[in-house]
């Protein structure tokens, strides 16, 4: 059965000549337009996946004469057996660097030292391999130390601004799946395999999870079940919900725009136009804290406004610093 996790070792079954043969006859096919091919992501349903190399044949010859097999279909061989490809071809050092990792947990900080400990701890409670990566935006308090001990590599943003550091945390991690986390966000122990068991599916390029919040009040119960229902008919998720992709869709995307709000919700836009995006349960557990200034009617109203703002074209620049203004003036009230 072909799997995402067996990339590694089918690159090690063909060998660096056979795997460099197989990318030199890829590299001399001109990329062509895939619109609305069969691609076997389970459902049957067909998908649109954009500018991609095309897995011709002879290629696919290669691979199975080293006993390697993508699918019984034609739909099956070119949807997995691109995968395979598009894995030798933009990271062929992956399978001999000794690489073990599937997936890159990137958590951006600025002064989380209070929730960090959790979060990394949840983190680590999964049994699928991971990297953790805490990226800081110079933190005051202890954070870089307990990222430290929680075993997390830190890097030093030279920016404070969430799209700059989850970004560079992409630029730095060695795995091929991205999750990016809060750091007052805790996943569920089998949260990373169950990324890892939706992602074997091809076509399917990223998403998220169900959300709720730790204490939550009746309105932010309800406001969670209408977010998930969001993001299971669009595709949008918010930073909350711990976004996941796989590197390549990542990279094609263009990563996250430097926007100071909804740089989340901009992403999920623009990676959905190159693959399916899945929403997993059970949620995540994300902290109430932003909720205690204005209580959470007043809240989730303000992030309504704000967002329906957005979607209209408002500039985020100017809705991030009216978010500013009117956390300042709940404080002040």
């Amino acid at each position: 059965m072909f799997t995402v996790r067996g990339l590694s070792q089918m690159s090690e079954r063909l060998g660096p000549e056979t795997t460099a043969m197989a990318g030199r006859r890829v590299q001399r096919r001109r990329p062509i337009q895939w619109w609305g091919k069969s691609c076997a992501d389970g459902g049957g349903r067909r998908r649109r996946w954009g500018k991609e190399i095309k897995a011709t044949a002879s290629v696919l010859k290669i691979c199975e004469s080293a006993g390697l097999t993508f699918g019984s279909t034609t739909a099956e061989r070119r949807g997995h057996g691109y995968i395979f490809l598009e894995k030798i071809l933009q990271r062929p050092m992956l399978a001999h660097t000794g690489a073990s990792f599937m997936i890159a947990v990137i958590i951006p900080t600025l002064n989380e030292a209070e929730l960090l400990p959790e979060t990394l701890s949840c983190i680590r409670a999964n049994k699928a391999a991971c990297e953790m990566l805490v990226v800081d935006g110079g933190s005051g308090d202890e954070t870089v130390q307990l990222a430290e001990a929680g075993g997390a590599r830190v890097i030093h943003s030279p920016k404070r601004q969430r799209a700059i550091q989850m970004n560079l945390g992409a630029q730095e991690a060695r795995s091929d799946i991205f999750l990016f986390l809060h750091a007052d966000t805790w996943i569920g122990p089998n949260a990373l395999q169950q990324i890892e068991k939706t992602l074997d599916q091809p076509g399917l390029v990223g998403g998220g999870f169900a959300r709720s919040f730790q204490g939550a009040s009746p309105v932010l119960r309800v406001t969670c079940r209408i977010g998930e229902c969001r993001s299971r008919l669009l595709g949008w998720f918010f930073g909350d919900q711990g976004i996941f992709a796989r590197r390549s869709a990542f990279e094609h995307a263009g990563g996250f725009r430097e926007l100071p709000l909804f740089e989340d919700i901009d992403f999920c836009r623009r990676l959905s136009r190159f693959g399916t995006m899945t929403t997993l349960r059970p949620p995540i557990v994300s902290s109430s804290r932003r909720f205690d200034a204005r209580g959470s009617v007043r809240t989730t109203i303000s992030d309504v406004w704000l967002t329906m703002r957005y979607l209209c074209g408002a500039d985020p620049v100017k809705l991030a610093s009216d978010r500013r203004k009117g956390g300042q003036s709940a404080k002040a009230g």
